[in-house]
Order: C-alpha cells, then sequence, then structure tokens
C-alpha cells in the first residue's frame, strides 16, 4: 500500500463517522498554522499594547478603549487569513463546509449589527464626540469590516477549491 493510498484510507476512515465535523490538517499545516497564529498573536498584542499607550500617554482618540481594539482584532483576522490561505493551510482535508458556514455566520451578523445600528434612532454626536471618534462609528467600521470578511473567507474558499479541483485532475 503506498503512502498516498494509506492517507486516503485513514481519510475516508475519519470522515465515515456520523457527526465527524473537525477540519483535519496534515502535519505541515499545523506547524504552519501555529506559526502564522503565534506570528498574528505578537502583532495583536504589539498594536493593543501601542494603541493603549498612545490614548493614555498622547492623545485619547477613541471613546473607549474597546473598540479600537476590536477593530485591530478584526484586521490580525483577516492577516491570519490571508496569510494562512497564502501559505496553502488555511483549508484542511474537509474543511470548507466549515469555513463556508463561519463565513455565512460572520456576513449575518455583519448585517445584523448594520441593520441594528441604522435602526438604532440615538446618534448623538456622531461621527465624533468631543474631539474623539465615537464608539457608534467604530461599531459601524466593525460591521462593515464583519462583512467584508465574511466575503473574503468566502472568495477564499472558493478559489481553493478550485485549486485543489485543477490538482486533482
Amino acid at each position: 500500500m503506498s503512502l498516498k493510498s494509506f492517507d486516503k484510507f485513514c481519510e475516508d476512515l475519519i470522515l465515515t463517522e456520523p457527526g465527524s465535523e473537525k477540519i483535519i490538517y496534515d502535519e505541515r499545516q499545523k506547524i504552519v498554522q501555529m506559526k502564522i497564529g503565534i506570528e498574528t498573536l505578537i502583532i495583536f498584542g504589539a498594536a493593543a499594547v501601542l494603541n493603549c499607550f498612545i490614548m493614555d500617554m498622547f492623545y485619547q482618540y477613541a471613546e473607549s478603549y474597546t473598540m479600537p481594539i476590536v477593530m485591530i482584532m478584526l484586521f490580525c483576522a483577516f492577516y491570519h487569513n490571508f496569510r494562512c490561505a497564502a501559505k496553502d493551510c488555511l483549508i484542511g482535508i474537509n474543511g470548507v463546509r466549515v469555513m463556508r458556514n463561519s463565513s455565512y455566520s460572520c456576513i449575518f451578523l455583519g448585517v445584523i449589527w448594520t441593520t441594528v445600528y441604522v435602526l438604532n434612532e440615538k446618534k448623538d454626536g456622531f461621527p465624533i464626540v468631543n474631539g474623539r471618534i465615537s464608539d457608534d462609528l467604530f461599531f459601524m467600521i466593525g460591521a462593515v469590516t464583519a462583512v467584508i470578511y465574511g466575503i473574503t473567507m468566502l472568495l477564499l474558499v472558493r478559489h481553493i477549491e478550485k485549486k485543489k479541483n485543477k490538482e486533482a485532475e
């Protein structure tokens, strides 16, 4: 039995279990994903600390500390997924369905958040309050970013699927 057929046998054995929704990665993908994850966490931590330092020592440009950190988190999620897609470790053997579902949920949440914001009657001082960026503006940017994130993830999944289908042929 060749190594490729053994891998296929193991994949079929794992995936035929009822209710198996885990994403399965090979060892190379696990290692690369862990390195990119650590890199992303370092970037997030450094950006969050820099944000808090700037808001404490120089100028508090936002109403709260939380919303800029949430925006940093969203941009780090973009960074992580694009780097994983570039290194071919975003989707494992069976991760297409799970990634699609998470992309749809991001789009759904972004649309719901945008709808809630638009229907909200209280918009005092939008987008600047006392010389600071309002939380409402950050919330709106976050909602739009979540929709863009979901759409780009769907496009990445589609691109990776096409690439795998071409390799299979």
